[in-house]
């Protein structure tokens, strides 16, 4: 997942089962897996919390245009700032 999310990996089968594997699809797919990992890694979903990386991947799924990784990556930025505090 993370390397297709990275634009290195092959497309993941459930996007080329879906239909959706043109290249506008696997673009939409990029963006909704890089903001998946942010999430994980922002509130600990099936990884280890990590602040950095929930940052790092949120902000390539904003790159991607992508703005509920927007919101969540201002929510996120505001809590590694609090927690340096």
């Amino acid at each position: 997942m993370q390397s297709f999310a990275n634009g290195a990996g092959d497309v993941p089968m459930i996007v080329k089962r879906s239909g959706k594997s043109t290249e506008e699809g696997i673009r939409f797919g990029r963006m909704e897996m890089c903001y998946f990992l942010g999430v994980a890694y922002l509130e600990g979903a099936s990884v280890p919390p990590d602040a950095t990386l929930a940052v790092r991947w949120l902000q390539r799924a904003a790159n991607l245009g992508s703005r509920t990784a927007q919101a969540k990556l201002g929510a996120a930025q505001g809590r590694m700032t609090a927690a340096s505090r």
